[in-house]
């Protein structure tokens, strides 16, 4: 009873013994692919909730992401006439894992509060950006015409959109 013959699902538990061509382990990552209770072999649309499992010839990760090029119930952003007359710096938006999987997916969404109001929030600090989560991208962000909130309880510190600027800080 060598030990290195013998393996076992952690997810199903379903046992494996060594054959003439095939170790324990080559079995057991073949059945990992396909495992109905890995939960990497699952994944649902964000949109709709549709799940997907793996199978031979696509993961659920594959199976999910040619899901979302068509799924009806995605959200559709209206793209933004580019800024053209900012400064382009390197910024930092940090995150919790699961939100940085939803913004690859659906892309930044401005909050509707915050100490400057609505919008997304980065910063061209990188230690600052990572409190708050351990995800943190690189963005580079043209800024566009920035207004200045230099005082708590400033007289446009959370409208200041509404009179033309792009950015604040």
């Amino acid at each position: 009873e060598n030990p290195r013959n013998h393996a076992k699902c952690p997810h199903c538990q379903h046992s494996f013994q060594s054959i003439d061509f095939l170790s324990a382990q080559q079995q057991l990552e073949n059945h990992l692919k396909a495992c109905g209770e890995n939960p990497r072999n699952h994944a649902n649309c964000p949109h709709c909730q549709h799940s997907f499992q793996s199978n031979d010839f696509l993961s659920a990760q594959q199976k999910l992401e040619n899901h979302l090029q068509v799924c009806n119930a995605r959200k559709v952003t209206v793209a933004q006439p580019p800024i053209s007359n900012g400064q382009v710096f390197k910024m930092f938006h940090g995150t919790e894992a699961d939100r940085a999987a939803r913004i690859e997916v659906e892309g930044f969404r401005p909050s509707v509060s915050g100490m400057l109001g609505p919008g997304v929030y980065m910063s061209r600090d990188f230690s600052k950006a990572s409190h708050y989560g351990p995800v943190v991208f690189e963005l580079h962000v043209n800024v566009g015409r920035v207004k200045r909130i230099d005082a708590q309880g400033h007289p446009m510190q959370t409208t200041w959109h509404t009179h033309g600027y792009d950015t604040a800080w």
